[in-house]
């Protein structure tokens, strides 16, 4: 049997958002210093372009087996956002990190830009 190469991209997407999430933001995690060297605004605004890439190749991944747009859209919606959520919620449990409504709504903003370039380069329709 072959292995479906796509199925990896947003699998190890998710798994580098909660491994991300381990990190000290301050750069003293060792090995991950250059952390501690981007601003804290900077550091926010890469949940848009991580969920971006995450939207896209989720869709990509879908699409090969869900034919039918509407059921592909909603799980990738639902999937990418769950991750979100469940990402800030570890957050809450490790010392040195904290939760953000903000951060959820970043990952929104990231997903949601995820389906517009998905869906304009595709030209689809929206109903099956």
């Amino acid at each position: 049997a072959a292995i479906y190469w796509p199925l990896f991209i947003p699998m190890g997407l998710m798994l580098a958002i909660f491994l991300s999430s381990l990190l000290r933001t301050d750069g003293s995690t060792p090995g991950f210093a250059f952390i501690g060297r981007i601003p804290s605004e900077l550091q926010s605004g890469l949940h848009i372009p991580m969920f971006f890439v995450l939207t896209l190749s989720l869709l990509v991944l879908l699409h090969r087996f869900e034919k039918r747009k509407c059921s592909q859209i909603l799980f990738a919606f639902v999937l990418a956002n769950c991750v979100g959520i469940m990402n800030e919620g570890l957050q809450m449990y490790i010392p040195w990190r904290y939760a953000s409504l903000g951060d959820v709504g970043l990952n929104l903003v990231g997903t949601l830009l995820g389906f517009f370039f998905y869906f304009g380069i595709r030209k689809w329709t929206w109903v099956d």
